[in-house]
């Protein structure tokens, strides 16, 4: 059985050059692959319209792309080492960083036996459409993002998080409403946290969301918790740029847009459970009817919150004793 990151969703375990070649230019690129090892596994999961990848080879590999890139990417370690060449620059990701890979580059990657990594790839419309959003406007010219991220880039705990939800997630495919906020996420936090040729344009232009839209925002996800909300759309709704709906939000709730969409779904579905209304609903019924799709997380997040399991509340609402989760 296969163990490790997106173990459950490999797509090939094999030690032959041409088979790995092969999957690996289905999943990127062409390249020319050099590889000494027996066992290797590739792993892939749709996260929307991008890909997220496991890539664990098993052995020293020497990977040269033959053409230039048409889509965005990132890799980022989670054992073992790598080096990545454009042209002359040379990055060695550090434990906690990564790589970010634009359209045009055309890269030579040598990779360490013990190597395993995540990668996300996007396509260049995907990023451009929420570079735009972020900004409240269209950005015109090439969008291209520096190498090497630093240790701790938000960017990269995002892939880590993308990866843990998929492996918790029992179903093969992430609901779309799930895929389409984690995408959102991601895509924000790179854009935001990864230096790039537009990073003047997001984050010196940026200004504060007027208090209406602030409002307003909050408004529709009062009326609507069980929407698909993610930054883009919540943008497009109050027609202010992300980048202004975050630093709104900040000013006036102290938190970020999606912050308060996941914390008042959780304030409504524990507010719903106490609800002899919504007792005939399962645990999970409820979740969903208040736009949370990760019932796994859900359970943490409550008990997290609440100091009580959603279970038990459940339970105390039956026995009458629901002291415990209303004192906090």
């Amino acid at each position: 059985m296969d163990v490790g990151p997106l173990a459950r969703r490999t797509v090939l375990r094999s030690g032959d050059v041409d088979e790995l070649r092969a999957a690996g230019t289905g999943l990127f690129s062409p390249h020319r692959l050099r590889y000494q090892g027996r066992a290797a596994r590739l792993s892939a999961s749709p996260l929307g319209s991008a890909q997220l990848i496991c890539l664990h080879y098993g052995g020293e590999a020497r990977v040269e792309t033959t053409e230039p890139l048409g889509y965005y990417a990132v890799h980022v370690p989670i054992t073992g080492h790598s080096a990545v060449s454009f042209g002359r620059e040379v990055v060695r990701p550090l434990p906690g960083g990564g790589v970010v890979f634009s359209p045009g580059d055309q890269p030579a990657m040598g990779w360490s036996s013990d190597l395993c990594q995540l990668a996300v790839r996007v396509s260049p419309s995907q990023v451009r459409a929420h570079a735009s959003m972020l900004a409240g406007r269209p950005a015109e010219g090439t969008l291209t993002f520096s190498h090497a991220a630093r240790p701790g880039a938000q960017w990269v705990a995002a892939v880590r998080l993308l990866t843990a939800t998929c492996d918790g997630h029992a179903a093969d495919v992430l609901p779309d409403a799930l895929a389409a906020r984690l995408q959102d996420l991601f895509l924000t936090s790179l854009l935001l946290d990864q230096p790039h040729t537009w990073t003047d344009l997001l984050l010196r232009e940026a200004q504060p969301a007027v208090p209406e839209a602030v409002e307003h925002a909050v408004s529709l996800v009062e009326e609507a918790p069980e929407e698909a909300w993610t930054l883009a759309l919540l943008s497009a709704r109050t027609g202010v740029s992300g980048r202004s709906l975050q630093i709104g939000f900040r000013e006036k709730r102290g938190c970020s847009p999606m912050t308060f969409v996941r914390e008042r779904r959780l304030e409504l579905a524990h507010e719903r459970l106490l609800d002899p209304d919504y007792a005939h609903l399962g645990i999970g019924d409820v979740a969903l009817g208040v736009g949370i799709v990760h019932l796994g997380r859900f359970a943490a997040d409550h008990r997290n919150r609440y100091g009580v399991s959603s279970s038990q509340l459940r339970r105390s609402l039956r026995s009458g004793d629901t002291t415990r989760s209303e004192d906090r």
